[in-house]
């Protein structure tokens, strides 16, 4: 369907002092996260995350908006708005534990689902593939534009990939099973 390839899609709302915003876990929003907080991994795997952590993880969701596109561009972190000094006087105490939530439903869905076991051993393509092979693939080989790779999820970036692969015939196309409830 139509509606599994809008990458509007990929965004998810979070609520900041009552507003609002539509962000994503982009490309952009991964290097702001490695360069501020740490690996994605290294945060997914901590058990809580502190005031600042979570400061830091929605200034990196802020990197996919449309109003931080050059600062982001420029990685003129400094620029990015709202800043974290706002951030840190707009979020209450009270609001953390919805906020973290919320992060972690971007993330979650801004990333490719996983792959089991059995899958990654017929396609070793998946194996394989790093932050610089994406990019190659997405920009070199796709001929995509490098600015529209660091604003798209890498959800979004492996499924075009995909995409481009099963049609040249290099990768398997899935089989899709049904599933019935049992009633």
């Amino acid at each position: 369907m139509l509606r599994d390839i809008d990458s509007f899609s990929e965004r998810r709302t979070i609520h900041i002092a009552g507003r609002e915003y539509s962000v994503k876990l982009s490309q952009d929003a991964l290097l702001y996260t490695e360069t501020f907080v740490g690996p994605l991994e290294e945060v997914f795997e901590a058990q809580t995350w502190s005031r600042a952590d979570i400061i830091q993880l929605c200034m990196a969701l802020f990197c996919s908006l449309p109003s931080n596109r050059i600062a982001v561009r420029q990685r003129r972190w400094d620029k990015l708005r709202p800043s974290a000094a706002e951030l840190d006087e707009l979020i209450e105490e009270r609001d953390l534990p919805l906020l973290s939530a919320e992060i972690l439903r971007t993330a979650l869905a801004s990333l490719p689902a996983s792959v089991s076991d059995e899958e990654a051993d017929k396609d070793k393509a998946v194996n394989v593939m790093t932050e610089g092979h994406m990019r190659a693939l997405y920009v070199d080989v796709l001929r995509r534009p490098e600015a529209e790779f660091w604003q798209s999820t890498k959800k979004e970036i492996i499924d075009r990939i995909d995409c481009y692969l099963e049609v040249k015939g290099l990768k398997q196309t899935p089989v899709k099973v049904k599933r019935y409830a049992d009633e």
